[in-house]
């Protein structure tokens, strides 16, 4: 589904209007998230991915750890926005 949601997203929605801000707005599900499986795990003792184990990494190595990967998944996103406005000026609708 992802993929054929992007294909839908690149042939048949309205290009152009994507903003630097709608980053921001798509990084918060991910920063609950992370709050949320930190939050879990410390109450039952396990964690869901290797890479925010904090008994085995502790949590100094387990917040860089979601920081790279925040900084990748924003970096994607402003990937996305990138797309978005040039497609937008490659149709005139930016």
């Amino acid at each position: 589904m992802p993929l054929l949601f992007a294909l839908y997203w690149w042939r048949r929605t309205h290009k152009g209007a994507l903003r630097i801000g709608h980053v921001l707005a798509w990084s918060a599900y991910p920063l609950v998230y992370f709050g949320y499986v930190l939050l879990r795990g410390q109450m039952i003792g396990f964690y869901p991915y290797p890479f925010i184990d904090v008994a085995a990494l502790g949590y100094e190595q387990v917040l860089l750890n979601a920081l790279v990967m925040l900084a990748a998944f924003m970096l994607l996103g402003l990937c996305v926005v990138g797309l978005d406005r040039w497609q937008g000026k490659c149709r005139g609708q930016a």
